[in-house]
């Protein structure tokens, strides 16, 4: 279980950390109502080949398929995105270097702009149980000397290359999204810039506790994202699922394309100006074994600006997603404004 350099030892103290929730009953509880099989299923998968094409009708018929997933499930994956295999596989093997690191270092040493985070050492219940460790870095932060370690200088022009590709795909995503609803080009992502957007290098370590004779396993907590949209790519071993007609699926890994998440602001804007012609109630939800993952994710997150944050009015059923609630403005209450619980995870 413990992967040591040395002497030293590079897993974040997650069982320590968890020790008294694991031996809660509400644990093993908890762990039943996981060990359900869940049917594996492709994404609906599209050619973003013809997205820019100089033939009106093919850049239609590509638009066309991106909001029917968008529409129908919330997720869906993409070839031919601009991003070449090459640059995602360095990054992960420069990743796995990164997670190899003794955890006081990568707790201690402000690696990447002091990112790094782990697990959910303020849990007190199994909802909040989280088996994760991940560098949270702000595109803007990539380029800073803070974020500059001698020995992972490599990664950081990986990352920042990156950053830039996926920028590029997700506002182009996004304006497809927002022009389907007859506003002009860029409404949406114009509020989005290197300070707001993140890249997201995920790990998570094989857990003890997982029993693949039953399906139960402990990853990360489910969840919506309370972004725009989210960019993923998930390494050969999978584990990714998603909520789909109100059941788990289990998203089968396609190694040359990406994944893409209609977040939660998104939904909600477009709730507020379209009567929700792009909701459909999504989580994800990752669930593994005895394998370690590598994840790469894009964040592609709008200005402080664009939402306000307010006291939790506990009215979350209201538009059924777990971090937002409408409440009224008290100086115009024909205003609605949102209140807007950023994910801790």
């Amino acid at each position: 279980m413990k992967e040591v350099l040395g002497s030293e030892i590079s897993e974040p103290p997650l069982v320590t950390s968890y020790q008294a929730l694991l031996q809660n009953n509400d644990f093993h509880s908890h762990l039943k109502t996981e060990s359900i099989v869940v049917q594996e299923i492709d994404l609906p998968v599209i050619n973003l080949y013809n997205i820019q094409s100089e033939n009106r009708e093919k850049r239609r018929l590509c638009a066309e398929e991106i909001v029917k997933a968008a529409s129908e499930w919330g997720f869906f994956q993409v070839l031919n995105h601009g991003i070449s295999l090459q640059l995602l596989e360095e990054i992960k093997r420069e990743q796995v270097k990164l997670f190899r690191l003794p955890f006081e270092k990568k707790v201690s040493s402000g690696i990447l702009n002091d990112s790094y985070r782990w697990g959910n050492p303020t849990a007190v219940s199994v909802d909040q149980f989280s088996w994760s460790e991940a560098f949270h870095v702000p595109l803007d932060k990539i380029s800073d000397e803070d974020c500059n370690h001698g020995e992972f200088s490599s990664l950081r022009e990986l990352m920042k290359n990156l950053g830039m590709a996926m920028s590029n795909l997700g506002r182009a995503l996004a304006d497809v999204l927002v022009q389907n609803l007859g506003y002009s080009c860029g409404n949406f992502p114009k509020n989005c810039d290197e300070k707001t957007c993140f890249l997201r290098l995920n790990r998570y370590p094989p857990c003890p506790f997982s029993r693949p004779e039953t399906g139960a396993a402990c990853g990360l907590v489910s969840h919506t994202d309370s972004d725009y949209l989210t960019i993923l790519y998930q390494d050969h071993v999978g584990g990714l699922q998603v909520m789909k007609d109100s059941r788990w699926v289990a998203v089968r890994p396609n190694r040359n394309a990406l994944i893409v998440n209609i977040g939660d602001l998104f939904q909600v804007s477009i709730f507020f100006i379209s009567s929700f012609i792009y909701f459909t109630f999504c989580s994800l939800h990752l669930q593994f074994v005895r394998f370690q993952l590598i994840y790469i994710i894009y964040i592609l997150t709008p200005q402080s600006s664009v939402y306000c944050k307010f006291k939790n009015l506990n009215l979350g059923w209201v538009l059924n997603l777990g971090h937002f609630s409408p409440t009224k403005c008290k100086a115009n209450p024909s205003l609605i404004k949102l209140v807007h619980y950023w994910a801790t995870w």
